[in-house]
């Protein structure tokens, strides 16, 4: 439960300096249009733009990535092989491999099916429990009325 808040919290953090680099170059970029610059220069800021999202991408890439991979792990759930190219992209900034959307939701599928059977497990045990705690307070109630 803390590890997935914290995913969130850093997910978030990440979707704002997305948001911030964005907003910058897209000023920039409207700046030297005004100002009629050269293409050379309106290319240039184009390529920093790239880079910078390129890179905050990498980082949103591998948390989600790690995130998932984590709680696969836990469960003990088969992930994806790196041999499976629709299921892993190297990034593009740093040397690391990150899963693909395809295969995010492929392991995030996995690791909720798996949950939602170790919930239906303890559902069972827990209502069982109950029910035999209601039957004898049933009883109970029986034998003291006499």
């Amino acid at each position: 439960m803390i590890s997935a808040l914290k995913f969130r919290w850093q997910l978030s953090k990440l979707f704002s300096e997305q948001d911030r680099v964005r907003k910058i170059f897209t000023a920039l970029l409207t700046k030297a249009r005004k100002e009629k610059a050269h293409t050379e220069e309106i290319e240039q800021l184009n390529s920093e733009a790239w880079m910078e999202e390129s890179m905050v991408t990498d980082d949103i890439d591998l948390l989600v990535t790690r995130f998932w991979m984590r709680r696969a792990k836990r469960l003990f759930v088969p992930t994806p092989e790196r041999s499976e190219n629709d299921m892993w992209r190297e990034c593009s900034n740093i040397p690391r491999w990150v899963l693909t959307e395809r295969g995010i939701s492929a392991v995030r599928a996995a690791v909720r099916e798996e949950e939602r059977v170790g919930r239906e497990v303890w559902t069972f045990i827990i209502s069982g429990f109950i029910g035999t705690i209601g039957a004898l307070t049933g009883l109970l109630a029986v034998f003291l009325s006499r």
